[in-house]
This record gives structure tokens, C-alpha cells and sequence, in this order.
């Protein structure tokens, strides 16, 4: 059995232990990109909406991965070229650690660098930070469920997301279909899939044929 990496044990201890992982993550991306000489090595997570996010980034570009990779990507593309040239990279190879985590290693040069080796435990932290955001995002789908008109669905998504999705940075998600959005907290990248979830689950609700129209 391969061992692990010891920064990659501690971010998971502490996300375990409801703590911030994100020191012990850069710690891992930055001995990463010293052993390796790459210029930039990133985590990507697998959302529950189907979407990748950069959950953590260390090396070039990492003053603006913030902007550059804030809007999530179809995971049918690991990492989208125009990012990569936007933060100054001309290269980039992916290392799949399992369905929620890519590990990606990058390269100012055009020609890529070895990829990574995989690391369950990113894997691991990855599971454990979405299987919180899908606890939570359950609570508004059993709301929703039980809604009968265009008034009661709104009432309900606000309600459950300010009580489940209470803590950390301000966010505002698009509703499919709608002008209106959701306003919700994240506490990172787990919880912004799993908003962007209820939120199609909101416009499906909103479409359900009985759901009655209001007067």
C-alpha cells in the first residue's frame, strides 16, 4: 500500500476535526510543486452539481486562480485552456485520485510537466467536505418536496438555506429559468456545488405540473 503524503493526513484530520484544511492543503501543493519543479500544482473538486471547482492552488497564478477560477467548469474538461493561459500557464497534466479529486501539476512551458501521483487521502477529504454539503442540501429537498405553489417554493429554499447554509462567505446562485436567485453562505467549494444543486432543484420544483401557478 502506497504511503501517504503527511500534509495530506493532517488537512483531513482537520477537516475531520470541523478545522481549516486549507494550510495543510497549500503545505501539500507547495512541497509538490518543490519536489517536482513545476510551476503550479492545484485540487480540483468533482462537485455534487456535476461541475469542477478549484478547491485549492498553490504557485503561479495563485493571487489570480481566486478570479480567474471562480465561475465552475463541465467536468468534461479537468482544467480549460483559457485558464490556464489566464494564469500564465502553457501546460498542464491531471491525475485523477478518484471521482471527486483531480490533482493537477502545471508549467509556464508548453510541454507538461509529469502528472502527479495520486493521493487517496485528498480523495478522502474531498468525500467527507462534500458528504457534509449533501447533508445539508437534503434538508432543502425534502422542503421543496413538500411545496404546492411558486410562493411556497421560494419560501421554502430561503428558509432551509438560512438555516443549513448559514456559515462562511456570502453567495448569490443563479436559479435556472429565473430572474430570481438564491442567497445562501459557503463554507467553500463543497457547499457552492451543493447550492448550485438546490437551486436546480428549485427550478425543477418550479416546473412540477402541481405546483399552481399563483392567482
Amino acid at each position: 500500500m502506497a504511503a501517504t503524503d503527511l500534509h495530506a493526513q493532517q488537512a483531513l484530520r482537520a477537516s475531520a476535526e470541523g478545522l481549516d484544511a486549507d494550510p495543510w492543503l497549500r503545505a501539500y501543493l507547495d512541497a509538490q510543486r518543490a519536489q517536482w519543479r513545476i510551476d503550479a500544482a492545484g485540487i480540483v473538486a468533482l462537485g455534487l452539481d456535476g461541475r469542477a471547482r478549484v478547491r485549492a492552488w498553490s504557485g503561479r497564478g495563485a493571487t489570480r486562480a481566486a478570479q480567474a477560477l471562480h465561475e465552475p467548469w463541465t467536468t468534461a474538461e479537468p482544467l480549460p485552456a483559457e485558464t490556464l493561459s489566464e494564469l500564465g500557464l502553457g501546460s498542464a497534466a491531471v491525475t485523477v485520485c478518484g471521482p471527486r479529486a483531480l490533482l493537477v501539476a502545471a508549467r509556464r512551458a508548453s510541454r507538461a510537466p509529469a502528472p502527479l501521483a495520486p493521493e487517496p487521502l485528498i480523495e478522502a477529504l474531498l468525500a467527507l467536505e462534500q458528504g457534509r454539503a449533501a447533508t445539508s442540501a437534503l434538508g432543502a429537498a425534502a422542503a421543496l418536496c413538500a411545496t404546492r405553489t411558486p410562493g411556497e417554493v421560494w419560501r421554502a429554499a430561503s428558509h432551509t438555506l438560512g438555516q443549513r447554509f448559514g456559515r462562511g462567505t456570502p453567495t448569490s446562485v443563479a436559479v435556472p429559468g429565473s430572474l430570481r436567485r438564491l442567497d445562501a453562505h459557503a463554507l467553500g467549494v463543497a457547499d457552492e456545488a451543493a447550492l448550485a444543486a438546490i437551486a436546480d432543484l428549485v427550478a425543477i420544483a418550479l416546473g412540477r405540473g402541481d405546483v399552481v401557478p399563483a392567482a
